[in-house]
């Protein structure tokens, strides 16, 4: 089935759409999984590794590893392998869970360069792109929680869990030698560490946006933010959930073309209104938009699916108000699968 069914009778083929085929791949792969208890048994009979060499010798992926929200440096305790244990490990532990959407190659370095370290950075001696990856880690390990009074602190707790800090270089090694997908600089400001086609979650993009820090962390509920003076954020999700989403928000977005995405703001949002025209205007008025797509809220295993960032988009043309309807001229390309998606939703 990986294979598109390569050794079949001459004459017949078996042709599975791309979400039927991961589905029936998943359940495929589930039952003949053993579970959590058995990945422990199997690592206890195999001893000590790596989580590279684990998933090397036996039939799990990361996903498996991470699916319960454990990780790899619980299933080493399950396994009867001696781990330090911090004040903050379950915590931690479902964290690094989380990030399993970090493939940017100059941000997965940066990372493992720091976690390598003996000690945490002086902050006094950081530049702010620096600075504003940290702060997105941050908010990866902590969320929005306010028990941190800066940067410093956030760093010295993740410093007291020796053995999560190797497990979160281990697996941002194995996403940085996975990551396929091509990416550029969005040209936008030199402090700001996003690249297009990578992905985001919202707090990451506004801590590249240099919004929030460990002491007031960001609150954004809604699927626009307008960073003053610089760019209005626009978070898509395509499919819209009713049981996630109000009759009022289920807003029609989708792709009409590689380059062209077919947006609708919000329903109080009028072409007169100073957010109306910031959206027509941007370009003189020396702002940008900024858009991030994802298919749904949440994947096959319920996790939280992060955005894609779409880069700059420029305003085309529109029509309506309340809500308004605007086609956004995209820089770059949507990449190919991801376009399939954007499209069909139409």
């Amino acid at each position: 089935m990986e294979e598109d069914f390569p050794r079949l009778p001459a004459g017949c083929s078996i042709w599975l759409e791309a979400k039927a085929r991961d589905v029936v791949l998943r359940n495929i792969r589930d039952a003949l999984k053993v579970g959590r208890a058995g990945m422990a048994r199997e690592l206890a009979g195999l001893g000590d590794m790596s989580l590279a060499a684990f998933l090397q010798r036996t039939p799990y992926d990361i996903d498996d590893i991470y699916g319960s929200g454990s990780g790899w440096t619980a299933l080493r305790r399950a396994a009867g392998i001696a781990v330090v244990a911090g004040p903050d490990q379950e915590r931690l532990g479902r964290a690094i869970g989380r990030m399993r959407h970090i493939e940017d190659a100059a941000r997965v370095d940066f990372y493992l360069a720091l976690l390598k370290a003996d000690q945490p950075p002086q902050m006094f001696d950081i530049a702010e792109h620096e600075k504003r990856l940290l702060t997105m880690l941050h908010f990866d390990l902590w969320a929005t929680t306010k028990e941190f009074p800066d940067l410093a602190a956030s760093l010295a707790r993740l410093w007291q869990h020796p053995d999560l800090r190797d497990e979160l270089a281990q697996l941002l090694e194995i996403l940085g030698n996975r990551s396929e997908r091509a990416d550029y600089d969005p040209e936008i400001d030199s402090a700001v560490p996003l690249r297009v086609h990578q992905r985001y979650t919202r707090l990451e993009v506004l801590a590249a946006l240099g919004v929030g820090s460990p002491a007031q962390p960001p609150a954004i509920r809604e699927g626009v933010y307008y960073v003053q003076g610089v760019a209005d954020l626009l978070f898509v999700t395509l499919q819209k959930d009713p049981a996630r989403f109000k009759p009022t928000t289920r807003y029609h977005d989708y792709a009409l073309s590689s380059h062209l995405f077919h947006w609708e703001s919000q329903s109080t949002t009028s072409d007169s209104s100073p957010t109306g025209q910031r959206y027509i205007r941007h370009r003189e008025m020396g702002t940008r938009v900024l858009l991030f797509v994802r298919e749904s809220t949440h994947g096959l295993a319920g996790e939280s699916i992060p955005f894609l960032f779409l880069g700059s988009a420029e305003h085309r043309e529109h029509s309506g108000s309340r809500p308004m309807a605007i086609t956004w001229q995209l820089r770059y390309a949507m990449p190919p699968d991801f376009l399939l998606e954007a499209r069909a939703v139409a």
